[in-house]
């Protein structure tokens, strides 16, 4: 995380010194940002910093609308990011927005034909309505062990083999 954290921060030192940059070349160190943010939220929640962990919110926040306001320009990322709103929300506690969210994705993944992101975006959905904490058993009238099985028919279709070892190790509760 830490090494991430310096990657992005020197890429950041880059593009400030540009003059134009291309929505093409700004999405993914906006999107790596905006991942890195989650990840130090995930690790400040375990630590129970609840000062620092305001701060991070409120840069997740930040990045997230800045990946979002760039994926309008750039939409090989678009379904990314759009799952990646959705797992900041649950995050954060805001279950509902989290499946809106995941539901924007698998509309938008739908549409540009995105399918390893969509297939992701559809296991990251079984996951969610899997958890004790959850309040919803659906999203859209479909149940966590079918949106498993979604992706796993997608994941098998395009032999995409680390994706199916996380989702085995889904459904064995590891």
């Amino acid at each position: 995380l830490d090494e991430a954290r310096q990657s992005i921060l020197l890429a950041g030192n880059v593009i400030g010194k540009q003059r134009n940059v291309y929505p093409l070349y700004l999405a993914t160190h906006l999107l790596g940002v905006f991942l890195v943010d989650l990840e130090l939220i995930k690790a400040a929640k375990t630590s129970n910093d609840g000062l620092k962990l305001q701060d991070l919110i409120r840069n997740a926040n930040r990045s997230g609308k800045a990946a979002l306001g760039n994926s309008r320009k750039y939409a090989p990322y678009r379904t990314w990011i759009l799952r990646v709103m959705g797992e900041y929300y649950w995050l954060v506690g805001k279950q509902r927005k989290a499946f809106q969210w995941f539901d924007k994705s698998i509309k938008e993944g739908e549409r540009l034909g995105a399918r390893p992101d969509l297939s992701r975006t559809y296991m990251e959905v079984g996951k969610r309505l899997l958890e004790p904490q959850s309040k919803f058993k659906e999203l859209n009238g479909i149940s966590a062990p079918e949106y498993l099985n979604k992706a796993e028919t997608l994941f098998r279709e395009m032999d995409l083999q680390w994706d199916l070892e996380q989702l085995e190790r889904l459904r064995v509760g590891g």
